[in-house]
């Protein structure tokens, strides 16, 4: 269960550095955890994190907004006044909650697409301490590397891209290794290599 509860805790703060954020709510005066995504596994997932970790009995729910493509978008909404500390970066001390963090940050930010798994970033530092978790959890069989693949758009930020190297391991298996190491909770995200 120790470990599990770790895994959880790597999962939340890796929500919390991508799809998810914690903000100040004024008109309240407290601070809210806040996660919206297409993905309902991703929410279902997050809220049971926080449930099991610090008691807070969540609800997920639809919100009334749909993207642009029409999916519907699920959302999981708490205050964290007491919590919010819980959820640094420098709490992932542990191999277990290293691994939560790259899994919540591969369900966000990630796909597996022309047998290449990769995730990407606004920000570079994030994404190169993204690289640096694989690369240690994984004892160098899994490392990715980094090119900026959108730059210059008058109306977004600069995007980063990380693709696992290709190396010693190739293809699928490369990718199988990610997968049951880092055990995302989005099975869309990783049903394409199950199909091979």
């Amino acid at each position: 269960m120790i470990k599990e509860r770790e895994f959880m805790r790597g999962y939340l703060i890796g929500i919390r550095y991508s799809d998810g954020c914690v903000y100040f709510e004024n008109f309240a005066k407290r601070f809210i955890f806040e996660l919206q995504a297409i993905d309902k596994e991703m929410v279902d997932y997050t809220s049971k994190c926080l449930n099991v970790l610090f008691g807070r009995k969540t609800t997920v729910r639809e919100c009334s907004r749909l993207t642009v493509s029409d999916n519907s978008v699920w959302r999981v909404r708490t205050p964290v006044d007491k919590i919010k500390d819980h959820l640094d970066l420098d709490l992932l001390t542990t191999k277990n909650s290293k691994i939560g963090f790259v899994s919540a940050f591969y369900d966000a930010e990630g796909t597996l697409s022309n047998n290449s798994v990769s995730i990407s970033s606004t920000d570079l530092v994030l994404l190169n301490f993204v690289n640096s978790i694989l690369d240690e959890v994984s004892q160098g069989i899994i490392v990715g590397t980094i090119d900026k693949f959108r730059e210059n758009h008058p109306k977004w930020k600069d995007c980063y891209r990380m693709y696992l190297k290709k190396g010693r391991i190739k293809g699928n298996k490369r990718n199988r290794i990610f997968f049951d190491l880092f055990s995302p909770q989005i099975k869309r995200k990783i049903s394409k290599i199950n199909n091979k």
